[in-house]
């Protein structure tokens, strides 16, 4: 599960990036909502690969399910939650890029 750490880290490092690049993101308020909706989006996708993966587990320790029988939807959520990850650095870039050039 430290693909958890790694994404979740990515994110957590965002919204502290997002808090130092706050002059930024208030000089273009429509790209600071979509920072933030990107960077809550991400972390309950995360929340729910690790959930989806943990109740997993559970399932398969109590002898319901078997190892054939996983299915790729906490894998979705990880990458998922990395592409609203990105996209959220995107964001930052084009909002900086947007405030430079005005």
């Amino acid at each position: 599960m430290s693909l958890t750490t790694y994404v979740g880290g990515g994110l957590g490092a965002l919204a502290l990036f997002g808090d130092l690049a706050k002059d930024v993101l208030n000089e273009c308020v429509w790209l600071r909502a979509i920072f933030f909706t990107l960077v809550f989006l991400g972390a309950a996708l995360l929340v729910h690969a690790r959930q989806s993966a943990e109740w997993f587990l559970i399932e398969v320790e109590r002898g319901n399910k078997t190892a054939s029988d996983a299915s790729s939807e906490p894998f979705k959520s990880y990458k998922l939650a990395t592409v609203a990850a990105a996209a959220s650095g995107g964001i930052l870039v084009a909002a900086s890029w947007y405030v430079a050039t005005k």
